[in-house]
């Protein structure tokens, strides 16, 4: 008993779990009853496998040769697009941002967790992990406080949603693929989503947002990895902490909530900040005045600005081998937010949500079905190169479909012009080395939507066009890793710790150190990320391409 002691105070909880967990990996699980999981779902498979495959865990896969792992890969892209193509039909009147938050507040992790509870799914995963069931009881025993969601408050359990989303992917494979059959099911499972009615602001969210309004400034001190609380204080009064040792996240989410209960009071539907603080809301009033008059002088300078003349629309139909019956749609998918008050249509930020979730579960599908033995993450990283704003950019110059664009913004084509000489020294795809303007991204999306819509929901001939439009897409043979990636993978083979030394915010640049010793350095004003790539790049070209360091980069 002494020694065991010894060891829990020198390696912490985690050894201790993971010893408890080995004496248990030889016990015998008994399969679940496939039949009372179909009754539960409303879906009876054809293919029982597949349903066994949905509730196999990780800890089970040398037993079984797999696990829900790529089902849940595929189920992950049906289900966001299902919600999506929900919400975009019928919230006519939502801007992306609040259907975004609506999609990820009843997709995300604890919505889905609830829905495992709510169907009993839990009980029939295979699984050699004994402290899990420990971890759902705790999930359980939480979730009571929040009957609806706790956004951000609790800790779900992730192998509950992970089984929601494997189910999910499961029933589409068994159904040749098909969204409104899945559909049934996925609408069983989650009834009831929540709506824009019972929709809450994510702790910090509201909590900046509130202090925004009111000129106040929270900031916080991290306590997390030695007390696992996080702090919040504005004016150095302490206005919030929250507590929770095993993910920040919550910690901090708990702080905010707290702070928001302290610092504000509702009066009706409106927030007012508490006596206590003294804060005076005059700052708050001034700050309107300045940013409505701020929005007024833009409004006036836009509409004093020359009116581009974007060409005819009908070369589009040409350019993507497709003609619109709702010739409306097509112009939408073409009209920035600068210029939407001069159509009667509205911008295309809603058709470019509609058509990203199109283009990741087309891709997602595409790869599931052809690279058969490839992993989750490995199915993520390609897909994510295939559809991130660089590819997107790249594909929308190649067919000049950027000059189709309305707009009123002329630092857009600047930043065109700007892409299309970074991209002369990077063929196929820089991987973050160069900063793609995202409305080229936009229009791709935005005409994937479009097309989506006038084919009547139809992802087969949606996917005619996109086939053509990204071919040819990136394969696991000439995918590449981010440089950052890249470079810290190779030191980690070899033993090496490099540090980065962080002068963005004055001079845009990013140094890496191996051994105190400059080993690499990138510079970018606009985007810090570009700037950490393009360092990571050279410092993995003069380390390991030297010809000192070349037999330690084979395999890196």
């Amino acid at each position: 008993m002494e020694e065991e002691q010894v060891i829990y105070s020198l390696q912490g909880l985690h050894f201790v779990e993971e010893q408890q967990e080995k004496k248990h990996e030889e016990r015998p699980i008994p399969p679940p009853s496939l039949t009372e999981v179909e009754e539960i779902i409303g879906y009876h498979f054809k293919n029982k496998e597949l349903l066994r495959e949905a509730f196999t865990h990780g800890s089970c896969k040398e037993e079984n040769s797999f696990s829900y792992e790529r089902l849940e890969y595929l189920g992950d892209s049906v289900l966001n697009h299902l919600i999506a193509k929900l919400h975009f039909t019928l919230y006519k009147k939502m801007s992306p941002g609040e259907l975004t938050r609506l999609r990820a507040a009843n997709v995300d992790t604890e919505a889905l967790a609830r829905a495992a509870l709510k169907c009993n799914l839990h009980s029939y995963i295979r699984h050699r992990k004994p402290l899990l069931n420990g971890k759902i009881q705790e999930f359980i025993n939480e979730i009571v406080e929040y009957p609806l969601h706790s956004y951000g408050m609790i800790d779900p359990p992730k192998v509950l949603a992970d089984v929601i989303e494997s189910v999910i992917g499961a029933v589409f494979v068994d159904t040749d693929y098909s969204m409104e059959d899945t559909w049934k099911v996925v609408n069983r499972l989650l009834h009831p989503l929540i709506t824009p009615e019972n929709l809450m602001k994510n702790p910090v969210a509201k909590l900046n947002e509130v202090c925004n309004k009111f000129g106040l400034k929270p900031h916080t001190k991290d306590l997390w990895t030695k007390t696992g609380q996080i702090e919040i204080y504005v004016k150095a009064e302490l206005i919030g902490k929250g507590e929770y040792k095993l993910k920040k996240i919550v910690a901090i989410n708990r702080a905010a909530d707290d702070a928001y209960n302290n610092l504000f009071e509702k009066v009706g539907n409106k927030e007012t900040v508490k006596p206590h603080l003294n804060c005076s809301t005059k700052h708050a009033k001034r700050k309107e005045r300045k940013e409505l008059a701020t929005i007024e002088e833009q409004q006036e300078k836009k509409n004093t600005e020359e009116r581009l003349q974007p060409r005819s629309l009908t070369e589009v139909e040409e350019i993507i081998g497709y003609e619109f019956k709702n010739k409306e749609l097509l112009m939408e998918a073409f009209i920035h937010a600068s210029t939407k008050g001069d159509y009667d249509c509205l911008s295309y930020e809603r058709l470019e949500y509609l058509g990203d979730s199109v283009l990741n579960h087309l891709i997602a599908k595409l790869h599931f079905t052809k690279y058969k033995r490839m992993s989750p993450g490995e199915l993520t990283q390609l897909r994510a190169t295939n559809v991130d704003t660089e590819a997107l950019a790249r594909v929308a110059l190649k067919y000049n479909l950027h000059s189709y664009l309305r707009h009123q913004t002329p630092q857009l084509d600047e930043q065109i012009q700007e892409f299309i000489r970074g991209i002369v020294e990077y063929p196929s795809h820089s991987h973050g080395l160069i900063d793609p303007p995202k409305v080229l991204a936009d229009i791709m999306e935005s005409l994937i939507g479009a097309i989506f819509l006038d084919t009547n929901f139809s992802m087969d001939d949606t996917w005619k066009i996109v086939d053509r439009l990204l071919h040819p897409l990136i394969t696991p043979g000439n995918l590449i890793r981010n440089p950052v990636a890249k470079f810290y993978e190779a030191c980690q083979k070899i033993g090496l710790k490099p540090h980065a030394k962080d002068l963005w915010s004055k001079t845009g640049r990013i140094e890496i150190y191996i051994d105190d010793e400059l080993t690499g350095k990138g510079e970018y004003k606009l985007k810090k990320m570009v700037a950490m790539n393009r360092a990571a790049d050279d410092a993995y070209k003069n380390f390991f391409e030297s010809v000192g360091n070349k037999d330690s980069a084979i395999g890196a």
